[in-house]
């Protein structure tokens, strides 16, 4: 994790046996085209609940009522409340698999390019729906 702290202070590095064997299938030379559109779909799943669990309206230690009686859980914060950005060139494929799991979550996207002078970043389009700052944005 400390590796990629060094880039960037909120960077998260998850690790875990599945996504290693995902991973290790999309890298393979032999991955047919249908094992890798499959193995995308799954990582990408797993990367939007990721996502999702971390945003900070996330309800941590909440109580909930099972059929075995009271305990404590994650609660996610409603559909509405959440915005998934689309960096477009980049990110169409993540933001639909937000969407499976959060499918009343709103859109937005935009574009950024490196101005090849300064090599800092110019938003080139933005198309963001209203009130996004109150929203947990992913």
């Amino acid at each position: 994790m400390e590796h990629a702290k060094q880039y960037n202070k909120n960077a998260i590095r998850l690790e875990s046996r599945a996504l290693r064997m995902l991973l290790t299938t999309l890298r393979a030379k032999g991955t047919t085209q249908q094992a890798f559109v499959a193995a995308a779909d799954r990582l990408c799943s797993i990367l939007a609940e990721e996502a999702l669990a971390l945003l900070p309206d996330v309800l941590d230690n909440a109580p909930i009522m099972t059929p075995c009686g009271p305990t404590t859980g994650m609660i996610c914060p409603p559909d509405g409340d959440v915005v998934v950005v689309d960096i477009v060139r980049s990110g169409g494929i993540l933001q639909e698999a937000v969407r499976r799991v959060c499918p009343g979550a709103g859109t937005a996207k935009i574009l950024v390019q490196r101005d090849e002078e300064t090599a800092l970043p110019s938003l080139l389009y933005s198309k963001l729906p209203p009130g996004i700052g109150e929203k947990n944005v992913v």
